[in-house]
């Protein structure tokens, strides 16, 4: 057994309050459940609904098959029986193909761009469903009513949320301060790191990282004030200062080249790339 193997069992063994040995075979089992789900996929497309691993009450491997009992018995002889996995799946009902949750969801995007929408999508296997996540349902239904267009019926409308409300932007006078979209769905940030001094520059603040810079896309409930000394400071969503300008300053979040569709604001040529997008855990060393 490979110490990473034995690592992970222990792990597994431990939150799931099972014995080592039981942990190293269900982790043993990862491959061949793999290969039955690509399997699935490939040669019965028309009836497989995906898979998904259930770990308690019961530890199991679902299988979702549309049709009736007389398909389910039969992709339960053709590629479970006498397998190392027969006594793991449970093959189910499902209502649904992956292949049709994949259309329902290439359809969901293509109507949410139409309408101008920023809620995400996912497929949930296990709900037999896409999940769009949003922030303000009633919104989103005001723009499908105004655009006459519905969703798909295999759609799930999931909340996400809720978000504070942006306070006003009321940048001191000549400085840039572009702020992210508020967030329709799911608040993902990227995990990335930037360390480096805090600096305005022709009214752009950025944070250095070597011989380059970024121009900083903020996070959309923070602002920016001067203090009684005219020094630029950040604030986060609830008022806190959390950075000012000469700060060193650490922020989670990721670069882009462009700013299509990050920020609602038109930044002026003179605040040039490369763009930092950053995440909600700003903090300024200076301040610790």
């Amino acid at each position: 057994m490979s110490d990473a193997l034995r690592h992970d069992a222990e792990t597994y063994a431990q939150a799931h309050d099972v014995s080592l040995d039981e942990a190293i075979r269900r982790l043993k089992q990862q491959d061949p459940i793999g290969e039955l789900d690509a399997v699935l996929q490939e040669q019965e497309a028309s009836a497989f609904g995906g898979l998904w691993i259930q770990h308690l009450p019961e530890y199991k491997v679902i299988v979702l098959v549309t049709g009736d009992a007389a398909d389910r018995e039969r992709i339960q002889r053709r590629y479970v029986q006498d397998g190392p996995l027969e006594d793991t799946v449970e093959i189910r009902e499902a209502g649904a193909t992956l292949v049709e949750l994949e259309a329902a969801q290439t359809e969901t995007l293509r109507i949410l761009e139409e309408i101008g929408s920023r809620a995400d999508t996912g497929i949930d296997v296990r709900e037999n469903c896409v999940s769009l996540y949003v922030a303000d349902p009633e919104a989103l239904r005001e723009k499908l009513d105004a655009a006459g267009l519905a969703l798909p019926e295999l759609v799930c409308i999931r909340a996400a949320g809720p978000y504070t409300e942006a306070p006003p932007l009321d940048p001191p006078p000549g400085v840039v301060f572009p702020r992210q979209h508020p967030p329709e769905g799911l608040r993902v940030e990227m995990t990335a790191l930037l360390i480096g001094e805090l600096f305005e520059e022709e009214g752009c603040l950025r944070v250095s990282e070597g011989e380059q810079s970024h121009l900083i896309i903020w996070p959309y409930d923070h602002t920016v004030t001067a203090a009684e000394d005219g020094r630029l400071q950040i604030r986060d969503g609830s008022g806190a200062v959390v950075a000012r300008v000469g700060d060193v300053v650490r922020m989670g979040g990721g670069e882009t080249r462009s700013l299509d569709s990050v920020t609602p604001m038109e930044v002026p040529a003179r605040c040039t790339g490369p763009y930092w997008i950053a995440g909600s855990q700003i903090e300024s060393v200076s301040l610790e």
